[in-house]
C-alpha cells in the first residue's frame, strides 16, 4: 500500500478550482494506492496510516492503542484507536451512531465487535 501524500494535500484546492467549496468543512480525507489487496489486512493498514497522518498534519506524534471504550470528550493531544473496533462486525450506519444515551449522556452502543467463531 502506498500513501498519495500529493493527492492528498492537493485535494481541497482541487475541488475549489471545480466549484467544490471543502476547506471549511471538518472532513478529513486521505488517497492511499493498493496493488495487492488483501482485504481486512490492506484496511487496516490503511486505516493505521491515515490516523498517522492526520497526527503529522495536526502536529501530533504518537498514536496511543488503548482498549477503551470511553474516551473523555476533551482529548486534544492525541487520538485513539480501539483495536476492537478494526475487528468490528458491519453494521448499519445508524447502530454505529447511535444517539440514545443513559441517563449521564453516556451513549449506551456505539459499535458491536465481531463474533470469533
Amino acid at each position: 500500500m502506498k500513501f498519495l501524500e500529493k493527492e492528498t494535500n492537493r485535494f481541497v484546492l482541487t475541488m475549489v478550482e471545480k466549484n467544490i467549496w471543502m476547506k471549511d468543512l471538518a472532513i478529513n480525507y486521505a488517497f492511499f494506492q493498493e496493488k495487492n489487496n488483501q482485504g481486512y489486512e490492506s484496511h487496516k493498514k490503511a486505516a493505521l496510516a491515515f490516523v498517522t497522518f492526520l497526527i503529522q498534519r495536526r502536529g501530533h506524534d504518537q498514536i496511543e492503542y488503548t482498549n477503551k471504550l470511553e474516551l473523555p470528550v476533551n482529548i486534544s493531544v492525541t487520538y485513539s484507536i480501539n483495536l476492537n473496533l478494526m475487528d468490528a462486525a458491519r453494521i448499519p450506519v445508524d447502530t454505529f451512531f447511535s444517539a440514545h444515551s443513559d441517563l449521564e449522556g453516556h451513549y449506551i452502543s456505539d459499535y458491536i465487535p465481531r463474533r470469533k467463531h
